[in-house]
């Protein structure tokens, strides 16, 4: 449990667009973010790759339970944003459009990788 709520709590919380928003205009907290995901990262897999006998790893239908929960989470995360009617992040409604995506659709396609691709894997 320790584990999962290390991995997905930081995914989420995040995204919450005040978060997000300073992590994008503050390059050191967003240093800091990533420094997150991928310590929460590496120890959301401890109980599926677990390699000492004091913290062993769970047994296989307990791992592939464990690896569909931890994706709710963040495929909640992206249905909200690709669900979203209006800009969730400034940041990104004043960026220049690069292949012409309106910011909410850019949003939206952001939140259905999230949500699908992030699903799926």
């Amino acid at each position: 449990m320790v584990a999962a709520a290390t991995f997905t709590a930081p995914i989420v919380l995040w995204h919450v667009p005040l978060f997000y928003e300073a992590a994008l205009r503050h390059h050191g907290l967003h240093i800091v973010q990533h420094l997150v995901f991928l310590a929460g990262g590496a120890l959301m897999w401890w109980p599926i790759l677990s390699p000492v006998p004091e913290l062993p790893r769970i047994p296989y239908p307990g791992q592939m339970l464990y690896l569909f929960l931890l994706g709710l989470p963040m495929s909640l995360t992206g249905a909200l944003i690709t669900l979203s009617d209006a800009v969730l992040y400034p940041f990104y409604a004043a960026a220049p459009r690069v292949w012409g995506l309106s910011p909410v659709a850019d949003q939206q396609i952001g939140g259905l990788l999230m949500w699908v691709v992030g699903g799926l894997i």
